[in-house]
């Protein structure tokens, strides 16, 4: 099971004030989902933040992989409805079909004014390939249906 963090666990653990983690939260550069009215901040998406702005601590554990990529793919949609469907299905690959998915992440956010599908990676080398490979299939998927 994956472990979360509070605010205020996650600005105790970077000497910061919460308020500036709730900022961070707001502008999106730290990812996390509302639990009743508190937020609560998975372990993996921490590590990116963290990996992102060039934190370092030595409470979080190392990544155990030599090599780490990150990446920001957008990908022009028709509608809400074409992002929700690449987002399941590069969930539901994640979540089924690759390796080293305990140490890799991936952020999905819907760009309704742009008609865009921002997809945020984070991993190993061999995630970011399969990530990869499965967008080239998606994308030439909905090309060939137009």
């Amino acid at each position: 099971m994956e472990r979360y963090y509070t605010v205020d666990e996650i600005a105790n653990m970077l000497s910061m004030h919460p308020k500036t983690i709730q900022r961070y939260i707001r502008e999106d550069k730290l990812h996390a989902k509302k639990v009743g009215k508190s937020w609560r901040i998975y372990e993996q998406d921490l590590k990116v933040f963290m990996e992102c702005s060039n934190i370092t601590n030595d409470i979080m554990p190392q990544t155990p992989n030599k090599t780490v990529a990150s990446s920001v793919v957008d990908i022009n949609v028709e509608d809400s409805n074409e992002a929700f469907d690449i987002e399941k299905y590069l969930m539901a690959s994640m979540n089924n079909r690759l390796d080293g998915v305990s140490s890799s992440a991936i952020h999905t956010q819907y760009l309704e004014r742009e008609n865009k599908l921002r997809v945020t990676l984070w991993g190993n080398v061999a995630f970011m390939q399969s990530i990869f490979e499965m967008l080239f299939v998606v994308i030439k998927n909905e090309e060939t249906e137009k």
